[in-house]
């Protein structure tokens, strides 16, 4: 098939780069708050269980594993170094921290020291505009990108309009968007449309399906099994050359169900990216 189609290049003028390429494996990561019942210790091993090697880890979980604290920016070294062991136990990496909606400098420089020493690339937030910059600055430092998450219509920050995180990360080079589909939905967005309004601006993305839309108390289900159109959000991310993380994050429904639902999710992606 190759050669057929160079003969036809050299005969035809067609450029070599005209040939659809085949879909890039996706990276995905799976948001530790999909196991929020449970420790760290214990949702890192249902992560690695499923066949995910990737996590996001959120700001408030327990550690366990003998540690009490929470993931949190003023926890001790000895909580901080148990997170890396607990990482390095069940072979599962750090990609992201976050959701982060910490806007004070100090914790700032803590979550992004943190995220740094774990070996994270990202650091997800959710705070205003000049904590914003706060983040960039420090993020920097650190060797890390800032990704800015959205929550529904609900929230005091009105990310799920994509302009105004577009205004908020103006002028800012290492910051860029992590929107979550599911609260574009929840508020009655246009998935697709806000997606294409962040055109080059993705780092991580926060993919869910939906059992509905445009209501507040819509729940997240497993891939495919809900009213949201994941082919053409796939091949819009695929469009726009995204090479960051799609974050599985399991809620309400698909929790209930954890790991058999996070399987589920993990066949759905690999079987979307595979080759015919």
């Amino acid at each position: 098939m190759k050669y057929t189609f160079l003969v036809l290049s050299l005969i035809l003028g067609i450029p070599l780069a005209a040939r659809a390429e085949d879909p890039a494996p996706l990276k995905v990561a799976v948001q530790t708050f999909s196991f929020n019942r449970f420790t760290l210790d214990e949702a890192l091993a249902k992560i690695r269980t499923a066949g995910a090697t990737n996590a996001e880890c959120y700001i408030g979980q327990k550690i366990g594993d003998g540690i009490e604290e929470k993931v949190n920016p003023g926890m001790s070294e000895e909580a901080a170094a148990k997170v890396g062991q607990l990482l390095a136990k069940h072979g599962v990496r750090l990609v992201s921290l976050g959701v982060c909606m910490q806007a004070k400098e100090e914790d700032i420089i803590a979550n992004c020291r943190l995220a740094s020493k774990l070996g994270a690339e990202f650091i997800d937030v959710e705070v205003p505009s000049d904590a914003l910059a706060l983040y960039s600055k420090h993020a920097a430092e650190s060797g890390l990108k800032v990704a800015v998450h959205n929550h529904a219509s609900d929230s005091k920050l009105a990310y799920y309009k994509p302009e105004n995180v577009l205004a908020a990360i103006q002028g800012l080079e290492n910051v860029g968007a992590c929107p979550d589909n599911g609260h574009y939905a929840r508020s009655g967005g246009d998935v697709l449309e806000n997606l294409k309004a962040l055109d080059g601006k993705i780092f991580l993305i926060h993919l869910k399906d939906m059992d509905k839309t445009g209501a507040l108390d819509a729940s997240v289900v497993p891939y495919g099994e809900g009213v949201i159109n994941l082919p053409s959000v796939l091949a819009e991310l695929q469009r726009q050359k995204f090479d960051g993380y799609v974050v599985i994050e399991l809620e309400g429904k698909a929790a209930t169900d954890g790991e058999a639902s996070l399987k589920k999710d993990l066949a759905y992606l690999a079987k979307s990216t595979s080759k015919p």
